[in-house]
């Protein structure tokens, strides 16, 4: 496919993609080429400081490339200073009141962004900018008085906002107006936080350079947006004016332009007069619905003909939305979450077609600042895929195939005949997450196993999830959808389960007599649940809330408990009757001698059967000599964690000479 950008009217482009979908690597990729192809200029303006990609681009070109890093310790910048080009603007008074207005646009602008100004206060922080190039003898009409080595600072306008709130000669909206800007803006006063700000002049000659990276990460977060704003408006407005050479202008974070009405708008004039000025910009978010705020939709989709959406670690909160916005089908929808880094989908003028970025050995040794010899271009792209050992029987059980459970390229699994479901619940907290199933085995939301029958979709991959996280952290666990728990798993000589429960799937008698099992069979126990008040309160109406754990941190959370051994001992005693006889054991000396928390979980109201079920289960255990082992194992554990403990103390004390000194001479210090 060959896309003739030369024809087109403009050559503005969207990219999209999330954390480590391999966005800026692809860019830098179409950057580099587009410098070469077109003999073009390129500006990036990134909050990131990263010494490879569009760094290591800009030190690639030398003494023909620039890399500007602001901040405190950074490269001097004076945003009130009107950067221009004075061989292109020569005596053109209208070219230097162009320029002149353009630029107090979007100083005021980012004032904006910092100060959150109100409405009525925007006149008069305009004014004020205007007063303060007067004050300083800049006229727009006249250009010779452009021709300056020193320009005022924001410190300027912090000074007239201060002496006006004291100026009795004024009104009281206006002193009140200046007092609150001059409050808001303390730090950009002489000795402020961003006193950095207050230079002289920006010293660099953009006439000379094939590449300008602006590296604004060293900026304090509270005044960073406005500085994005300042330095793009710079840009656009700077080489808007040289009809010489196109520009490629790169916003690495253009959310904070395209959310805001007053902040867009040279985005907007600049990306329609883009073919007149041969300024072009490149616009990198992660979200498509920056492009959706304040009506300016269809501008943008009008004048920027090319889009590209990098489809690996995209959010799943984000896939309606890119759905909805590029009015993709579910067949493209599928395609790009199957996406790999650095590919994704490319859009032009409604035309959608799968694409790969791939670097020459040359490109990644420059993105990576490496000579050529030692650049290896990491394997990013796999024909086919390989399960991994430890899941293979989870998926024999399950015919269920999570992403963790592979590596390599998922898409090839559809050849194999497995279908692909997105957008399914996950036990790891908020969002959601895809899961591959059999061809012909989901029938509505029941699926039927062999060996374990029926049963929802939905129960089904949440054991899997628990299986497969169990499996991932490496304790044993086994998997049983009948009689026992869901998800057995075993830690040192412990036993724990994870029942999955569904709302209305078994009857509250049925519940408690689930609970009783649970309660006398294993150390600790959980029953699992969506995450919605709904399923929980109903299950909740049977099991108490200690013993349930909704999907997402609670289940998580307890899961890290019990298999770190950091858990807190909740379940009954290890022998509670030692030395009773056996008849003498009644429901009414169970009663007494379990903690109280039991009653909580079981309910005081069992039936006599229930009773007497529960007195003959601990009357088998003690038979079975389960409460003496139970003992020996616990006083064997508790003796070695007693011994290490007392080891760890004394090498603690033998490094710390406050300890070693003893008790009298700790007292004496």
């Amino acid at each position: 496919m060959v896309i003739n950008e030369r024809a087109k009217k403009s050559r503005h482009r969207k990219i999209f993609g999330s954390t480590g979908s391999g966005k800026s690597f692809s860019v830098c990729e179409m950057l580099q080429r587009a410098l070469s192809f077109y003999q073009c200029r390129g500006c990036v303006i990134t909050p990131k400081h990263e010494e490879d990609n569009f760094i290591a681009l800009a030190k690639y070109y030398k003494e023909r490339g620039k890399v500007i890093y602001m901040g405190e310790d950074g490269d001097p910048f004076n945003p009130v200073q009107i950067v221009i080009d004075e061989q292109v603007l020569g005596n053109s008074k209208k070219a230097y009141s162009k320029a002149y207005f353009r630029h107090v646009r979007n100083l005021k602008a980012g004032l904006q962004t910092w100060l959150n100004v109100s409405d009525t206060a925007k006149g008069y922080m305009e004014s004020t900018i205007h007063w303060l190039y007067a004050d300083n003898g800049i006229d727009r009409h006249k250009p010779e008085t452009w021709k300056r080595e020193t320009w005022p600072m924001l410190e300027d306008i912090w000074k007239k906002w201060d002496a006006d709130s004291r100026d009795m000669s004024l009104s009281v909206q206006t002193r009140n107006i200046a007092a609150s800007l001059a409050q808001r803006a303390a730090a950009i006063a002489p000795g402020g936080t961003f006193n950095y700000f207050n230079q002289q002049t920006t010293p660099i000659d953009y006439s000379n350079l094939d590449l300008i990276v602006f590296d604004i990460s060293g900026v304090d977060e509270e005044i960073q947006d406005a500085v994005n704003v300042w330095v793009t408006g710079i840009l656009g407005s700077r080489f808007n004016t040289d009809p010489n050479q196109e520009t490629i202008i790169v916003v690495d974070e253009a959310r904070v332009l395209l959310r805001n009405p007053e902040l867009n708008y040279f985005l907007k004039d600049g990306i329609a007069l883009g073919r007149s000025y041969g300024v072009w910009f490149w616009l990198i978010t992660q979200n498509p619905s920056d492009f959706a705020k304040n009506n300016a939709d269809e501008e943008f989709k009008m004048n920027i003909p090319i889009s590209i959406i990098m489809g690996a670690d995209i959010d799943n909160s984000n896939i309606d939305q890119v759905k909805t916005y590029f009015n993709l089908t579910d067949s493209q929808v599928e395609q790009l979450i199957g996406c790999q880094p650095g590919e994704g989908l490319l859009i032009v003028n409604g035309e959608v077609y799968l694409c790969r970025f791939e670097p020459a050995t040359e490109e990644y040794a420059t993105y990576k600042g490496l000579d050529v010899e030692e650049a290896v271009i990491p394997t990013m792209h796999f024909e086919g895929y390989k399960i991994k050992t430890e899941f293979q029987k989870v998926i024999d059980q399950s015919h269920l195939i999570l992403r963790e459970m592979i590596e390599g390229d998922e898409s090839k699994l559809r050849d194999e005949g497995w279908i692909k479901k997105t957008r399914q619940p996950t036990i790891k907290g908020r969002g959601s997450c895809s899961v591959w199933y059999k061809k012909g085995e989901l029938n509505g939301d029941l699926v039927n196993i062999e060996g374990f029958g029926k049963m929802t979709f939905e129960h089904l991959l949440g054991v899997v999830q628990v299986q497969t996280w169990l499996i991932e952290h490496g304790i044993k666990c086994e998997v049983n959808h009948n009689n026992e728990a869901d998800v057995i798993f075993w830690v040192g000589d412990k036993t724990y389960a994870v029942e999955w429960e569904k709302a209305h799937s078994h009857t509250f008698e049925q519940l408690k007599g689930k609970l009783g099992r649970l309660l006398n069979d294993y150390e600790d126990f959980r029953f699992a649940c969506a995450a919605t008040p709904e399923e929980y309160e109903v299950i909740n109406a049977a099991i108490p809330s200690q013993y349930m754990a909704p999907r997402g941190a609670a289940l998580i959370q307890w899961l890290n408990e019990v298999t770190s051994g950091n858990m807190t001992k909740n379940t009954l005693p290890d022998n509670p009757f030692e030395g009773e006889e056996l008849q003498e054991i009644t429901f009414e000396e169970v009663k007494k001698r379990l903690p109280a928390f039991v009653w909580e979980k079981i309910y005081p109201n069992l039936e006599e059967t229930q009773k007497e079920a529960l007195v003959n289960g601990i009357k088998e255990k003690i038979r079975a000599g389960y409460y003496k082992e139970q003992d020996e194992i616990h006083t064997k554990a508790k003796e070695a964690l007693r011994e290490e403990e007392e080891q760890t103390q004394e090498q603690e004390n033998s490094l710390n000479p406050l300890v070693s000194n003893g008790p009298e001479e700790i007292g004496a210090l």
